[in-house]
């Protein structure tokens, strides 16, 4: 959730306090803007023109023409440097204007001249305030702790103790944005402490907000408890003063406190409570931070439908209010163009009554020059001689100075002429030292091919070495069925022995059976044949015992066949059924992965003319986008995660969660910034100190502002770069990222920097993952950094969505015949 923390609690003076210096004779408003013009322009010493540019200055701020003020404020200041006169006035009216623009670093510097000055007190109180909230705008907390302990040390030495409070409570503020959050505490308990010596109807305002801002500091160091009673307190106090909005605020703050401590039931209906509050006084900076809350409670509970129902309203409200936003900056400039306009006229209605003013001094003298004019006709006559003469001595030096001049154009002429055959000799010098450069050239495309060639036939020879392997396998499983076909013909025979002893032993009973009477004749000779025909009983016997084992064998076997089978059934069918399952559920992750990427719609609005190449390899992506403006400045985020498919997928939500939550809820806008905390966040989210994995992402990251006629981009990448086409300029250009990723083991002595560059509207720029130029063909060749810059600048005049068509063209073509190797990613936008 965005924080609400309060800073200052006293209102800026010191708009008001000069203004009432320029005011104070209350001539503003009687001298028009014309009149200061006229009198300027009359005004001829420098030392006199500077109460008048102060007075125009003003006036424009007034109308907030802040860049037309500063040009008649610096004109000023230039004098009094000159002239040695007071600067303070002067200097600090810069201070306002530049600020009022947005330029904080000439503001400051203009501030800081005024603390060198000899000024009051009091003024000295409002320049040292100016000074701490400009630093904390730049986020330069030090120096803003630095500039509010004087504050508090004017004050302690006065013994002011509303103000004292005040600036104790803008010191716990400046301590816990600077992470210093025991120092924050102590300043926000001192704040309290010493707001207990004022009466509380005076100071329960002041007492709320530091309640509030006791409670921030407690929550931020997880000690929830703490934080609770000091909400209870502030919302007390609310509810005394009757003010909707505030009480509606301090909701959100306990809404915040049930959601960190793991109460949702409870967070979110604090937040109902605020937003019952809010909505009928339309509070929307109050809506804003309730909606974005109950969105992440729900989602925690896994309640998506109203999780998604107050995302909606979060994004639709905060949508509104940028474009409020806009509205109001779109107001401002017009008024600078009106105020442009207005001065314009004005200096040319000053032009046009100098130039009546001016007519009016010819014609008078035109009549004095006419009264001469009788005295001069006399005068005329008798120098007309003297003219005709002077006439023909100038004709004749005009004839020379003309034979002169010839003579000069025909030596030039020459030089020319020698000049060009120079140029001529030192091109066709060029001309053959290119011929030569490209047969080098020639020559090592030639070599280039040979190794290719070389290559290929290695190749050959490995697919030919691997092919003659699969045949020695075919073999060897050809011989092992020889065998086993062996292994059955022996065991038919084994059992055909078997069935002709059987036959044959039927056969000797039969034939004795008929010989029964011949056996007491041949007795002896039965006898003599006992042993022999015991012998072969016993050799039938253990031969049939051998083929009952055989058969026990074989069925033995054929149940565990028949086992197999089925269970190698069952497996082919559970193999069927958790495919199903994998494909639903990957296809159930990429609408969840879709649904975290910006709308198109929102992407429109921010970019404008844009497109966005987005090919995940295996369903889900590991790349993702991140694009929205805040605070009226556009982001712009293309990242590729470690990894591809399901586990990149992970990944990239994380990433997108720890970007939102750097960038929308600490109101992070400096890219190189957000890198580092990235960095950290990644590390403690996937706990890569205790368990040494290496996950992480390349990024880049571009802040774009738009000014009138220009878009300054401040840009920094985490091993990304940015490559962009300046409009009128056919080059293709490019801002390399820092050599350092995010997450795992990095080089802590290797920093993100930021990067500025100004680009006209009309601009290219592109950025991406690195699955565009490293996917490959079916010889293994990537496509190559060097190719796709080519094809930028040969498409460089045509929409961006005919560049996306060739983009893609270009790659069907390069990867036909094989697969997509890495999830791809590549956006362009015209500026």
């Amino acid at each position: 959730m965005t924080s609400i923390t309060i800073y200052f609690l006293r209102k800026t003076l010191l708009l008001w306090v000069f203004i009432g210096t320029l005011c104070a004779t209350g001539s503003l408003h009687a001298q028009n803007l014309n009149q200061l013009l006229i009198q300027l322009d009359k005004t001829k010493q420098p030392v006199a023109k500077v109460p008048l540019l102060q007075q125009i200055g003003g006036a424009y701020q007034q109308q907030s023409a802040h860049k037309k003020a500063i040009e008649y404020f610096e004109t000023a200041h230039q004098i009094e440097k000159q002239n040695k006169l007071p600067l303070t006035r002067t200097l600090k009216s810069l201070g306002y204007s530049f600020k009022q623009l947005g330029n904080y670093r000439q503001a400051i510097q203009h501030f800081e001249e005024v603390l060198q000055t000899n000024i009051e007190k009091d003024e000295r109180l409002d320049i040292l305030e100016e000074l701490a909230t400009l630093h904390k705008h730049e986020k330069n907390y030090a120096k803003a702790i630095e500039y509010t302990s004087q504050i508090l040390a004017i004050h302690q030495n006065s013994n002011d103790i509303p103000k004292i409070a005040n600036a104790y409570n803008n010191l716990g503020y400046l301590y816990k944005k600077a992470d210093n959050q025991q120092k924050s505490l102590e300043s926000y308990n001192q704040a309290l402490t010493v707001g207990q010596k004022v009466s509380p109807a005076m100071n329960a305002n002041a007492r709320a907000i530091a309640y509030i801002n006791t409670g921030v500091a407690y929550t931020s160091i997880g000690k929830y408890r703490e934080a609770r009673s000091y909400y209870i307190k502030a919302l007390d106090m609310r509810e005394k003063q009757g003010k909707p909005a505030e009480i509606a605020d301090t909701y959100n703050y306990l809404a915040v406190y049930y959601y960190l401590s793991g109460n949702n039931s409870k967070a979110i209906a604090q937040a109902n409570k605020a937003i019952d509050l809010a909505e009928p006084i339309k509070a929307e900076k109050v809506l804003v931070s309730s909606y974005k809350l109950l969105s992440e409670v729900y989602q925690q509970e896994k309640a998506f439908e109203e999780s998604q129902k107050y995302f909606k309203k979060h994004q639709e409200l905060k949508d509104k209010m940028a474009r409020q936003q806009r509205v109001a900056q779109q107001k401002l400039l017009q008024k600078q163009v009106d105020v442009e306009k207005q001065e314009s006229k004005l200096k040319a209605l000053i032009a046009e009554r100098n130039r009546k003013e001016a007519e009016l001094k010819q014609s008078e003298l035109e009549r004095k020059q006419q009264q001469q004019a009788l005295k001069l006709k006399e005068q005329e006559l008798a120098l007309l001689k003297r003219n005709q003469e002077l006439q023909q001595e100038q004709f004749k030096n005009q004839r020379l100075e003309k034979e002169r001049v010839e003579q000069l154009l025909a030596l030039a002429e020459q030089k020319a002429n020698t000049e060009k055959q120079k140029r001529l000799a030192e091109k066709q010098k060029a001309i053959a030292e290119q011929r030569r450069r490209e047969a080098e050239k020639q020559k090592l495309v030639a070599a280039k091919e040979k190794a290719e060639r070389m290559q290929q036939s290695k190749a050959l020879e490995a697919a030919q070495k691997e092919k003659e392997l699969q045949q020695e396998q075919l073999k060897q499983e050809k011989t092992l069925r020889k065998y086993g076909t062996i292994l059955l013909i022996l065991g038919a025979l084994l059992l055909g022995f078997v069935l002709f002893a059987f036959i044959a032993s039927q056969r000797g009973r039969r034939k004795l059976k008929q010989q029964k009477e011949e056996i007491a004749t041949q007795n002896e000779e039965l006898q003599q044949n006992h042993e022999e025909i015991m012998s072969q009983r016993d050799f039938i016997e253990k031969k049939n015992k051998e083929m009952e084992f055989t058969n026990s064998k074989l069925r033995q076997s054929e149940h565990v066949l028949r086992k197999a089978y089925e269970q190698l059934k069952e497996s082919e069918e559970s193999i069927k059924e958790k495919n199903s399952q994998i494909h639903k559920s990957i296809t159930a992750a990429q609408t969840i992965q879709q649904a975290i990427l910006p709308y198109h719609k929102n992407v429109e609005t921010a970019l404008g003319e844009h497109f966005i190449m987005y090919a995940p390899k295996d369903v889900v992506s590991g790349d993702f986008y991140w694009i929205k403006e805040v605070q009226g400045k556009v982001f712009l985020i293309a990242a590729d995660c470690t990894g591809h498919g399901v586990p990149g997928a992970f990944m990239s939500m994380i990433g997108k969660a720890l970007i939102d939550k750097l960038i929308l809820i600490k109101d992070l806008l400096e890219p190189a910034e957000i890198l580092h905390k990235l960095h950290d966040e990644i590390k403690m989210a996937l706990r890569q100190e205790e368990t040494g994995n290496n996950n992480g992402m390349d990024l880049v990251i571009l802040r774009l502002e738009h000014l009138e006629n220009q878009v300054n981009i401040m840009f920094a990448g985490a091993k990304s770069s940015m490559y962009y086409i300046e409009k009128g300029i056919t080059e293709l250009q490019v801002l390399k990222g820092d050599r350092r990723s995010i997450g795992g083991y990095q080089n802590d002595e290797i920093l993100f920097n930021n990067q500025q560059i100004t680009l006209p509207k009309g601009s290219l720029i592109y950025v991406g993952s690195d699955g565009f130029v490293d996917q490959n063909n079916v010889r293994r060749r990537s496509f190559g950094n060097k190719r796709l810059n080519k094809l930028l600048l040969d498409n460089m005049d045509e929409p961006l969505s005919k560049q996306k068509q060739a983009l893609e063209e270009a790659l069907k073509a390069h990867m036909e015949g094989t697969t997509q190797r890495d999830d791809i990613l590549f956006i362009g936008v015209k500026l």
